[in-house]
């Protein structure tokens, strides 16, 4: 496949149901604290109400699994995730903003967003101009959680109303708690001039205008999935295929640029893959469910065309580890009992397999494949 392949997929309705997911911690939404609480859980708002939510410790995707949290709540009914619309880390860390395609990824998966901002900090230790220990401000947190407790529409209303009425004001409540942690805790932090310009550029007639920034920051995503086509790690065994630039379209609304991580042809039927590799036996439970939700919306394309043509398609997470030969999944019993002896693999480990089996099972057309780094 050449370097400008552009697949394009279609997806009208999202169904799925995990059976990976990790078990959840229950907290009263009396005394919900964010800071205190683990990454992901459940927050107890009476008897018969119960509210998944996760957090992201910074608004890119590709930092510290944000979908594997949000994959282990994705089962709740009413699902909500705390976003950071800035995080600075420091003049000599990172600097990163929430964009456009995070909101239409959890406008699809119908999880409701709270975009919040960082109220405390303290200076990193042996780095001179880096901070760490980022908290949130909670009593907002629990405000905009009472919000939603008591919102009565999808999760894309509320999302695209938080956007439009919310975020310039919590962009700028950012930008002033970065400057108050600055004087706290004396690390020189980014200049806050480009920020307030960049703020500038989403407005339109002077307010915060959503389709401007829909096409500032998709414009900014698509040059980044582009660059990310050409970049293969060492750990990712591209050999397989390539790497494909999708754009993705639904009938909510919502439009993204993303990559899989391979992309190949079996016979007419296109697969699209995303690969997790380890070099003990298996990748970490959070590195699974990491891939796992990326092919929710995979598994969920009606429609797939590249350059215009219709094409057949099957979406894979393939699993490669200190094995020994290779399994697809769905399989049966007696297969997976035959691998699990041929790597003597644990009880955990073979509750593992039996379990990443039912979700290929439970989740048509997902297909999994497991096979050894020298397979």
């Amino acid at each position: 496949m050449s370097e400008s392949v552009l697949i394009h997929g279609v997806i009208r309705n999202v169904s799925y149901k995990t059976m990976l997911q990790s078990s959840l911690i229950h907290y009263p939404l009396t005394n919900f604290n964010i800071n205190q609480a683990r990454g992901y859980g459940v927050i107890d708002v009476s008897d018969n109400y119960r509210l998944g939510y996760s957090q992201w410790i910074s608004p890119k995707r590709t930092r510290s699994y944000p979908f594997a949290r949000l994959y282990n709540t994705y089962n709740l009914a009413k699902r909500v995730t705390i976003i950071p619309i800035m995080k600075d880390e420091g003049a000599d860390g990172d600097q990163d903003f929430i964009n456009f395609i995070t909101l239409s990824w959890m406008n699809l998966a119908n999880v409701y967003i709270i975009i919040a901002y960082y109220d405390d900090a303290i200076p990193q230790p042996k780095k001179t101009n880096k901070i760490t220990k980022q908290r949130f401000d909670s009593n907002y947190i629990h405000a905009k959680l009472n919000e939603i407790i008591n919102y009565q529409q999808t999760a894309l209303h509320w999302n695209i109303m938080h956007f439009e009425r919310d975020f310039e004001a919590i962009y700028k409540k950012a930008l002033d708690r970065y400057k108050h942690i600055a004087q706290k805790t004396g690390v020189l932090l980014h200049p806050q001039e480009p920020q307030l310009k960049k703020l500038e550029s989403y407005n339109h007639n002077g307010v915060f205008h959503l389709d401007t920034f829909k096409q500032i920051s998709l414009g900014r995503s698509q040059s980044a999935a582009q660059r990310e086509q050409h970049t293969t790690h060492a750990l990712e065994r591209l050999d397989d295929g390539e790497k494909a630039l999708f754009s993705i379209t639904n009938w909510l609304g919502g439009e993204y640029h993303l990559t899989a991580d391979e992309v190949f042809f079996e016979g007419d039927t296109l697969i699209i893959q995303e690969a997790k590799n380890s070099k003990n036996l298996f990748p970490s439970l959070s590195d699974i469910q990491d891939g796992l939700f990326k092919l929710i919306l995979l598994s969920n394309m009606q429609e797939v065309s590249i350059n215009g043509k219709s094409v057949s398609f099957k979406p894979r997470l393939k699993i490669t580890g200190n094995f020994r030969g290779k399994l697809h999944l769905p399989n049966s019993s007696e297969s997976l009992q035959v691998f699990s002896q041929q790597n003597q693999l644990s009880k955990l480990r073979q509750q593992l397999l039996e379990r990443l089996n039912d979700e290929a099972i439970t989740n048509p057309p997902l297909s999994i494949v497991i096979l050894g780094n020298n397979s």
